[in-house]
């Protein structure tokens, strides 16, 4: 049997944060307001976003981390 929207939401609720932010990023990307056309102002402001963080590490300013490490921290962080 299956557990009613109320009971899920009740559940979702009482999760640890960093739980609920997952399950909120999750859900959001699953559903169709993900496949939406981005807006232009948005898409301008993550290409500077990324310009900005290239140009760093072509500087020397900041380093990257081996992507094993990103699921490892990612693990850590959010005890999956």
């Amino acid at each position: 049997m299956s557990r009613s929207l109320a009971e899920l939401t009740r559940e979702a609720i009482e999760l640890p944060q960093q739980q609920r932010l997952t399950l909120a990023r999750l859900l959001l990307d699953a559903s169709d307001a993900a496949s939406l056309e981005p807006l232009p102002e948005v898409e301008a402001a993550w290409e500077d976003e990324i310009a900005q963080r290239i140009a760093a590490i072509d500087a020397g300013q900041i380093k990257g981390k081996a992507w094993d490490t990103v699921l490892q921290d990612i693990n850590k962080r959010f005890s999956w």
